[in-house]
C-alpha cells in the first residue's frame, strides 16, 4: 500500500518539508504544489548560488499547471544563517502571489529557513 502523501496545512508542516534545505551551502528554493486538500501532488527544486537563486514566475506558474495545483508554498534558504527576507525576496513573493491568484492557485506560503530560524511569510500577515 502506497504512504499518503502528506497534508500541508499550517506553517509547521511546511517548515517541516524545507527542514533539509537549512544545510544547503548554496541558495536553494522548493515548491510544494498541493491539491485542494491540502496534499503534496509535487514539488519542484530549483538550484542557485552563495546568495540567490533564478527563481522564475513563469517556470513556477507553469510547474502548478502542469500538475493541476491547488496551492502553492514555496520555501527557499539563507546560507548566510540569517532568516529575515532581503528586498528580492518582498519584491518576489508579491509578483509570485499576484501571478498565482491570477489562476486561481494562491501561494499559501513563503518561508524562509536559515540557521538562524525561519521566517513565514503568512505568519507576518505578508501573503
Amino acid at each position: 500500500m502506497t504512504p499518503a502523501a502528506p497534508l500541508i496545512t499550517d506553517t509547521e508542516s511546511a517548515r517541516r518539508m524545507f527542514a533539509d534545505l537549512v544545510e544547503a551551502r548554496e541558495e536553494v528554493a522548493e515548491a510544494l504544489f498541493l491539491d485542494p486538500k491540502w496534499r503534496l501532488s509535487a514539488r519542484h527544486r530549483f538550484l542557485g548560488n552563495a546568495d540567490s537563486v533564478a527563481l522564475s514566475v513563469r517556470a513556477l506558474v507553469g510547474h502548478g499547471l502542469s500538475v493541476d495545483a491547488r496551492y502553492v508554498v514555496l520555501g527557499h534558504n539563507h546560507p548566510s544563517g540569517d532568516p529575515e527576507p532581503s528586498a528580492r525576496d518582498f519584491v518576489f513573493t508579491r509578483r509570485l502571489a499576484d501571478a498565482l491568484r491570477l489562476i486561481d492557485m494562491p501561494l499559501a506560503d513563503h518561508i524562509i529557513v536559515a540557521r538562524g530560524g525561519t521566517v513565514s511569510f503568512r505568519e507576518r500577515g505578508l501573503l
